[in-house]
């Protein structure tokens, strides 16, 4: 709409108003407007074509160049659609019901199938690359180029010329890129020993190649390194495409390459299969470089989710860590809490009651003993038999009762310190990935190619730790239910005075066990405070990946250590 309003009042400038009919000031007047609707756009030309054939008394030549652009950049953001109907409309309009027309010339890169925009259009004619019509004049010939570098004085420049932007097959002609010439001869004119660049990178965005690329599988790679190296490839080539193809196979992306200039034909085609080959160092270079920028990619990709996810496991562990060691055995698993629950209490409990039995007959015969076989006997000894004989009968029986009050105080304590550690313990990587990229995109390949080996080895690495994690946490609740289970039996010793160490050593590797979760929660509060000073920016990313890596090894190290820390603290072993 922009450029057909444009156009028309640029050429109405060049109009005298007293020519125009008032019907036609009008239409003038509708087609320079921005807001034009799609129908009147699909009428524009031909109502154009009309109005300057009736001001100058003459038939028109209508010049689309690029006709192709459009349907290139609709496919590109999903309206392919919407645009062909609306070209294909506004071609018929204007080149096959047009008594005001003389003739229409269309260029453009890609050969569109004439299903697509061309249908009800007759009697034209296309002159492709491969075809000999006017092939020298799509570019500069050999002579052409020579003559052009005598006149700037630098004729020694023709070989590197050649070398760079030589190479186009039009036909049975050999054709230089015009844009590449020309500017590479103004470098000259400057500078006579300029170095070629690659012109034409800066006037594509070279996205066919890129898409190319990235859809190649590994026989394609390996043709692109062919191609690089200077080899010539067999494809067939469909000169005739629509844009709704392109994408349907990567063999179809060859004849776009080729189509657009990336890719030239040697030799003569047998059928439809052409020898293909890089036309110059100039396209070279820019298959190199995309080639790298999609590399770049594919490395920056991959560090991003390499970090993400080792980020993510490290803070999914150490909240999981919080979440575990605060919860008591019955909480943690239920099927495992009552099987061990049942267990005890029809295994365990019989065979403590035996032992006690033992213990307290044992317990009297030692009070009859130390009284001189009953020669000292005083009546308060058996009430005192008695009465620790009923408060062991208490103890096996409540056993279950007393070591899981043991594990709620412990519960309770580390309640108390789990939601400031469970909310300050995470690494957060998300806020600044985005300006990451943006960072690691101007980083050489050699470097992101180390920053992604460091990120992938601190990865494994950390997925090991986790483990270790996991084996701490889950290591230290398999070993609460087992002291659980057999607890009536030490607990049936407890009244004796040479048997009782048995018993108070149990107690304590009961409170060593259930305070180990509140060492635990100390050691996750160091790391939090510790993983605080990470900085995630691009400039110390290495720096933190080491530093999240120190500081979890720090973790798993000081987790092992908390079992026999607390039993050392509590005097058990």
């Amino acid at each position: 709409k922009y450029i057909m309003a444009a156009e028309s009042r640029r050429l109405y400038d060049r109009m005298s108003g007293d020519k125009l009919s008032e019907k036609q000031k009008e239409q003038m007047k509708s087609l320079m407007s921005d807001n034009m609707k799609d129908t009147e756009l699909m009428t524009a030309l031909w109502i154009l074509s009309s109005i300057l054939k009736e001001y100058y008394g003459k038939k028109v030549i209508i010049l689309i160049d690029e006709y192709d652009v459009p349907l290139d950049k609709a496919f590109e953001n999903n309206y392919y659609n919407e645009m062909i109907i609306l070209l294909r409309n506004m071609l018929e309009q204007s080149l096959k019901t047009n008594d005001n027309l003389y003739m229409a010339v269309l260029t453009g890169c890609l050969r569109i199938a004439r299903e697509s925009i061309f249908t009800g259009l007759n009697n034209f004619n296309i002159f492709s690359i491969t075809d000999q019509y006017f092939d020298e004049y799509f570019g500069f010939t050999d002579k052409e180029v020579k003559e052009i570098l005598q006149y700037y004085k630098v004729p020694e420049a023709f070989e590197q010329t050649k070398k760079w932007y030589d190479g186009y097959r039009f036909g049975n002609t050999d054709i230089y890129c015009p844009w590449d010439v020309i500017n590479h001869c103004r470098a000259l004119k400057v500078e006579p020993d300029a170095t070629p660049q690659p012109y034409w990178i800066n006037t594509s965005g070279n996205y066919i190649i890129k898409r190319f690329i990235e859809k190649a599988n590994q026989q394609t790679r390996r043709e692109i390194e062919q191609l690089i190296e200077g080899k010539a490839i067999q494809k067939e080539i469909r000169l005739e495409l629509t844009y709704n193809e392109l994408d349907s196979t990567i063999e179809n992306l060859w004849s776009v390459l080729f189509a657009t200039g990336y890719l030239t034909q040697q030799g003569k085609p047998q059928g439809r299969t052409y020898s293909l080959t890089i036309p110059n160092e100039s396209i070279r270079q820019i298959f190199i470089e995309q080639i790298q920028e999609w590399f770049k990619e594919v490395l920056i990709d991959g560090i991003i989710s390499n970090l993400s996810g080792t980020f993510d496991t490290v803070n999914t562990k150490v909240a999981e860590i919080a979440g575990e060691v605060g919860m008591t055995p019955s909480g943690w698993n239920g099927g495992i809490f009552n099987m061990i629950r049942s267990l005890s209490e029809t295994v365990i409990v019989p065979i403590a009651g035996i032992i006690l039995t033992f213990v307290m007959c044992y317990e009297l015969i030692q009070l009859i003993v130390e009284k001189n076989n009953l020669h000292d006997f005083d009546t308060w000894l058996f009430w005192k038999w008695i009465f620790k004989t009923f408060c062991a009968v208490l103890i096996v029986t409540n056993t279950w009762n007393i070591v899981m009050a043991v594990f709620d105080v412990a519960q309770n304590v580390v309640s108390q310190s789990a939601g400031v550690i469970i909310s300050d313990a995470g690494i957060d990587i998300s806020g600044v990935v985005g300006n990451l990229e943006t960072q690691l995109a101007d980083w050489s390949v050699g470097a992101l190619l180390g920053l992604w080996f460091q990120s992938v080895f601190v990865g494994l690495c950390t997925q090991i730790l986790s483990i270790c994690i996991f084996l701490v946490i889950y290591g230290r609740m398999i070993e609460v239910y087992l002291v659980t289970s057999i607890g009536p039996i030490p607990f049936a010793t407890m009244v004796n005075r040479e048997w009782g160490s048995t018993g108070q050593n149990y107690l304590r590797s009961l409170l060593a066990l259930g305070f180990q979760a509140f060492l635990i929660m100390i050691c996750v509060g160091i790391y939090a405070v510790l993983v605080e000073g990470i900085s995630t920016s691009g400039d110390n990313i290495s720096a933190a990946i080491w530093g999240c890596m120190g500081y979890t090894v720090l973790l798993c190290y000081t987790l092992f250590k908390t079992g026999s820390l607390a039993k050392s603290l509590f005097g058990a072993h």
